[in-house]
């Protein structure tokens, strides 16, 4: 993997002050987490150094501006999406191909287009390779997604059709003109003399066939008809998933039916033998069919698989992420249309009541920023106290303003810097917003490692180039710096189902599973910068801790009485 420092400034004046806009060195092209060890003294989240020459994008130079390092961090995060993918789809795709298609040419080939006996032996990797098939999707590839649900449709349908059509011949076996004495019956070639009631039997078990087949042919064409209508409420994860499902409960039906077909044969074979292999053919392909139809209902096992595969691959990064956060939008376009969206507040402008959800907030607190020019991103939860989080955040004000010679920050809070009008749009450009400022300030209460959106903006802040020491963590009244630095993706929550599943894809993209996301940010949190000591306050800070406690007290007391 390539690694590549690159560092520029741009300085504006404002009271003597010039303020410096430095990307740190990234590596967007590193393994995942756990797969490769980091060189000795480096701590394994963190940039290493490297040429700025390498920091670039075909067919251009070495970026020299802001734009230009942001444009090239985009494009590797899109590099990486794109090996992720490869790393993952194509030696699924590639092996579940070889197993769908070679039965299909063995029995043409050398059994032949009429049933026999050794027919289901070639058989035999059919679901595997299938299986494998849908396995190979991930949840980006929205076409992809869509085109194997249409082909397990038809796959449904044609099965459908097939079974009713052997459940009528049945039914012609059982008319008179073709029963014999000491009721036994002929079959439509005049080849085989059985028992009538082998036939009665077949023919119930092909109308039960029949049903399943018409139910999960009901139940793919329901999920598309639903995907299309519902494109923007119902996520491509959720859709995948819905897929699995019924992928897999066509798997259960086929081995049992399998499984009841073989049983009949060997019970009303009176006047022939079936050959042991064909028994045991028929045996394995109900097992494997029922295991693997088990197998699919479980998302599990399509995690485990990608990441297993992911996690073996040395071109796949954690970067892939980011890509997964951008959508469809290029590289150039979204920097373009992230810096012109780009939004700050004066922390002097901010109020108590703004962090507070259930107040109106005034909508033209925010101004236009350039990049680097922000001095925070502030991350918080609107579960935990308001007071707490505004007492947190004056505190690391104060600090600030001691160290930069009473000058207020600038800051990046989603109230005021989010065009409310356009949410879904403007998340796309939290990579570029992320990257422009210098530090992420977490306000973390007990809520906050159980918010996802909490997780990602510290995920997207590394991974857009900041060194983990650039996060400042701090946490709120009654909560513990150890207790931050455990994370499970899994429990965490979104105000929005919708926007929950989304997330839990880009952190899958961007680690293969949510083990790999939750051990990442973890060493990411131990890494954070610890809260700042407590500085000595002034008359007016004494004020505003007093009201700051009546309003947490306020809080509490109105959580208490809502939840009553």
């Amino acid at each position: 993997s390539s690694n590549s420092a690159a560092s520029c400034s741009s300085s504006s004046s404002g009271a003597g002050t010039q303020r410096h806009f430095q990307l740190r060195s990234f590596r967007m092209g590193g393994r995942l987490s756990g797969c490769m060890a980091p060189p000795a003294g480096e701590h394994p989240l963190l940039p290493m150094s490297a040429p700025r020459s390498s920091v670039s994008f075909p067919g251009e130079s070495a970026p020299t501006t802001p734009v230009e390092v942001l444009r090239a961090r985009l494009h590797a995060a899109r590099t990486a999406g794109e090996a992720h993918e490869h790393a993952v789809v194509w030696p699924l795709r590639t092996a579940g191909a070889l197993l769908t298609v070679l039965p299909i040419v063995i029995t043409l080939a050398v059994v032949g287009p009429g049933f026999g006996t050794g027919l289901l032996i070639p058989f035999l990797p059919l679901p595997i390779g299938i299986a494998l098939l849908t396995l190979s999707v991930t949840p980006s590839q929205k076409r992809t997604m869509m085109a194997v649900a249409c082909v397990h449709l038809l796959t449904s349908a044609g099965a459908t059709c097939t079974i009713f059509r052997e459940a009528l011949r049945t039914m012609r076996l059982l008319t008179e003109d073709r029963r014999l004495p000491g009721d036994r019956c002929v079959d439509t070639l005049g080849e085989t003399v059985r028992p009538c009631a082998f036939d009665r039997v077949s023919l119930a078990m092909f109308f039960v066939l029949t049903a399943c087949t018409a139910l999960t042919s009901a139940s793919f064409m329901w999920l598309i008809l639903e995907r299309l209508w519902r494109r923007r409420t119902m996520p491509a994860r959720r859709f995948l998933r819905g897929v699995l499902k019924r992928v897999g409960v066509s798997f259960l039906a086929l081995g049992v039916g399998v499984f009841v077909s073989a049983c009949l044969q060997m019970h009303f074979a009176v006047d022939t033998v079936l050959p042991a292999a064909y028994v045991a053919a028929a045996m394995a392909l109900s097992l494997e069919s029922v295991v693997t139809g088990s197998c699919m209902l479980s998302e599990q096992v399509r995690l485990q698989t990608q990441g297993w595969l992911a996690a073996r691959s040395p071109s796949v990064s954690s970067a892939a992420g980011v890509a997964s956060l951008m959508g469809g939008s290029k590289p150039s376009d979204l920097v373009a249309r992230s810096t012109a969206s780009f939004m700050a507040v004066r922390a002097d402008k901010l109020r108590l009541e703004h962090f507070e959800l259930d107040k109106d907030a005034p909508h033209d607190l925010a101004d236009k920023a350039t990049l680097g020019s922000v001095e925070c991103f502030l991350s918080h939860s609107w579960h935990d106290p308001p007071a707490d989080k505004w007492a947190k955040f004056q505190m690391w004000r104060r600090k600030f303003k001691l160290d930069n010679a009473g000058r207020e920050p600038r800051v990046w809070l989603d109230r005021f810097c989010v065009d409310q009008s356009d949410v879904q749009g403007n998340l796309e450009c939290l990579p570029v917003w992320l990257a422009g400022c210098n530090e992420i300030v977490a306000l973390a209460g007990q809520s906050y490692t159980s918010r996802l959106w909490c997780l990602l903006e510290i995920y997207t802040f590394v991974e857009m180039g900041h060194e983990a020491s650039a996060l400042q963590l701090m946490p709120l009244q009654g909560v513990h710096m150890e207790s931050l630095k455990q994370v499970s993706i899994r429990s965490a929550q979104c105000h929005d189902p919708v926007d929950k599943e989304r997330l839990l894809a880009i952190a899958e993209a961007g680690f293969g599973s949510a083990e790999a996301f939750d051990a990442a940010l973890g060493r990411i949190l131990r890494a954070a910068k610890p809260p700042p000591p407590p500085l000595e306050r002034s008359g007016r800070d004494r004020v505003t801790a007093a009201s700051s406690a009546a309003a947490r007290r306020s809080w509490l007391g109105s959580r208490k009485t809502s939840n009553s």
